[in-house]
């Protein structure tokens, strides 16, 4: 009798649910699993047991099966977001090289491209054309150039990293800028036209173009007035929305009075 009791009790010891699923006992101590640069610490066998035991389990939580793995992967994720803190789960994605390349350089890719065809970076872009002065076109694709590129081992360019696979964005080509740029409406640019200058004496002829005021001032107007700003336009102590124009040679409106009118 007490031969088949001991017989039932190794049975049951040795049921398929003992051997693949782990079970606390006080008397079994399991050495800690670490990770070190995105590997486990653990000799192969003991890593890759480990990691069908925590499959088996997972699964059994979750629903999963051995041709639906997706539950466990799904219930897994779900529990180290919301146990787990983000700096820890930030770490164990950039402590793994292909995670880190699969996953951020991805996505940083797509977003790079979204933000470089943006309207954020075509105003970067003008904004660096126009700083200190225009530039021109050989000077705006020579910063253009040192923003982006930096000298390789092998002598030639390369883009400047931020991250391993992630360049840093571009500023619009200077073909492009020149289209946003002619998106722009600035209102009517005439030329001046050379019968109004035949009765000057002049040393050299004089190319250039002029606003219509009537048209422009009014245009100048409503974006100082749209324009966000710490401190509103005051002009000589007047109410805010109060526009003085002044017309006149050098100086105005603060020149002698024959200069100004």
């Amino acid at each position: 009798m007490q031969i088949v009791k001991a017989k039932e009790k190794i049975a049951a010891l040795t049921s398929d649910l003992e051997n693949n699923m782990p079970c606390n006992s006080e008397t079994r101590t399991r050495k800690d699993t670490t990770l070190e640069n995105g590997v486990s610490n653990m000799p192969i066998r003991t890593a890759t047991k480990r990691r069908q035991e925590t499959m088996t389990a997972v699964s059994a939580i979750y629903g999963a099966s051995k041709k639906n793995l997706k539950p466990a992967y799904d219930g897994m994720f779900d529990t180290l977001q919301k146990r787990c803190k983000m700096k820890d789960l930030t770490n164990y994605v950039l402590g793994n090289e292909n995670l880190t390349k699969t996953v951020v350089s991805e996505h940083y890719k797509k977003e790079l491209k979204d933000f470089e065809k943006s309207k954020e970076n075509a105003e970067r872009s003008i904004a660096t054309f126009y700083s200190s002065g225009v530039m021109g076109k050989r000077k705006y694709q020579s910063v253009r150039l040192v923003l982006s590129m930096t000298s390789s081992k092998q002598g030639g360019r390369t883009g400047i990293l931020i991250f391993p696979c992630c360049k840093v964005p571009k500023i619009l080509t200077y073909n492009n800028l020149v289209r946003e740029l002619n998106k722009i409406d600035i209102g009517n640019v005439l030329e001046i036209n050379k019968e109004y200058l035949s009765d000057l004496e002049m040393d050299a002829p004089i190319n250039g173009a002029y606003r219509d005021l009537r048209e422009y001032l009014p245009r100048l107007a409503k974006f100082y007035l749209s324009t966000d700003r710490k401190h509103a336009l005051e002009l000589y102590g007047k109410t805010e929305g109060t526009f003085l124009i002044a017309l006149g040679g050098d100086g105005c409106p603060f020149g002698k009075h024959e200069s100004a009118c």
